[in-house]
């Protein structure tokens, strides 16, 4: 008569956003006992934990900037007498465009996952002449997996224009044109994406 008892782990599998808590194997006791004269048992155990983290990042910017400022093209004619004249003030373009990547951050357990439980295996008490053959595979492995994908498309046009200013055809006293700062200034930042492996 055979009695076998078995107690074993199954296998486990997980896929993860960001964060896990891996357990362990759950114990194996095999028990071969009790056969009689010439039994032959054979007892195969296996245990896989596979754990597995999947992240994946796909970020697209377009970014379309038109800025375009104008303080000129003022005219001052035609005057008689007197004092003409065309003043202006600045014209200030200020462009700043910022772009921040897409990131992917997983926080695993020092002990990735892979602790595996006591295995115990006992053959009393058979008969003579009893074969038994035990065997046992624990086996268990860690994968992450981070991809990022960002692609950027930044178009930005910047004029100023203070200029294009006239003062004509003014009969007697005295004509002036004045013109302030045209000043065009763009900033572009852009920050690629990142992964980040905690363990």
């Amino acid at each position: 008569m055979n009695k076998i008892k078995l107690v074993t782990a199954i296998a486990t599998s997980a896929i993860v956003l960001g964060a896990m808590a891996p357990a362990a194997f759950a114990a194996t006791d095999v028990v071969v006992a009790e056969n009689g004269a010439f039994a032959k048992t054979n007892v195969k155990v296996k245990n896989v934990k596979a754990t597995t983290v999947a992240q994946s990042n796909k970020s697209h910017v377009t970014n379309v900037v038109k800025s375009k400022t104008n303080s000129g093209k003022n005219t001052s004619s035609f005057n008689t007498g007197g004092t003409s004249g065309v003043g202006t003030g600045p014209a200030t373009s200020l462009v700043d465009v910022k772009v921040g990547g897409s990131s992917n951050t997983a926080n695993l357990n020092s002990d990735c996952g892979c602790v595996g439980g006591d295995t115990s295996v006992a053959v009393v008490g058979n008969g003579a002449f009893s074969h038994t053959g035990v065997q046992v595979s624990n086996s268990s492995w860690l994968t992450v997996m981070q991809s990022n994908v960002t692609s950027v498309l930044n178009a930005v046009t910047s004029s100023s224009n203070s200029g294009g200013n006239a003062s004509s055809f003014n009969t007697g006293g005295s004509s002036a044109i004045g013109t302030g700062a045209a000043t065009s200034d763009v900033n572009v930042e852009v920050h690629g994406s990142s992964n980040t492996l905690n363990q």
